[in-house]
C-alpha cells in the first residue's frame, strides 16, 4: 500500500476516533484540563465539552491554521505552556486551542488529519 496507504488508514483512524469521541487535553492559563472532543459525521465541526458540562463548537471552516509544538509560541498565547506534544488550532477570530498530546505521533496524526479537514472546508 505505500506511503499512501499509510496515510489512509491513520485518517481512517482518527476519523472513527473523532466521531466516536475521545477525552483530549486542553492546555490553558490554568494548566491542563480534560475534554471530550468529537467531530460530527460530516465532519464539519469540532466539539469540545469539559467536565462541568459546557461545551463549544469550533466549526473547521472558522480554523486559520494549525500549529505544532513551539511554532505556536507566535501566536502570543497567554499564560499557556506549548511544547513538542501540543498541536493548537488558531481560529479567525485569534482564538486558539491548544491540545496536548501523549505522544508526538498523536499529535502529528491529529495536526495532520485536522490540516487536510480545515483546507478542504475552506475551499
Amino acid at each position: 500500500a505505500g506511503a499512501s496507504g499509510d496515510t489512509r488508514a491513520a485518517v481512517e483512524v482518527f476519523v472513527r476516533q473523532m466521531i466516536a469521541g475521545r477525552q483530549l487535553n486542553v492546555m490553558g492559563p490554568a494548566g491542563m484540563v480534560q475534554v471530550r472532543c468529537s467531530m460530527d459525521s460530516d465532519l464539519k465541526a469540532l466539539h469540545l465539552t469539559a467536565q462541568d458540562g459546557s461545551g463549544r463548537e469550533v466549526r473547521l471552516n472558522t480554523i486559520k491554521a494549525v500549529h505544532t509544538g513551539p511554532e505556536a509560541l507566535q501566536l502570543g498565547l497567554e499564560g499557556v505552556a506549548v511544547d513538542d506534544l501540543c498541536a493548537t488550532v488558531e481560529l479567525d477570530t485569534g482564538d486558539c486551542v491548544t491540545f496536548r498530546f501523549p505522544d508526538e505521533a498523536e499529535m502529528a496524526r491529529f495536526a495532520g488529519c485536522m490540516r487536510v479537514f480545515v483546507s478542504v472546508r475552506r475551499q
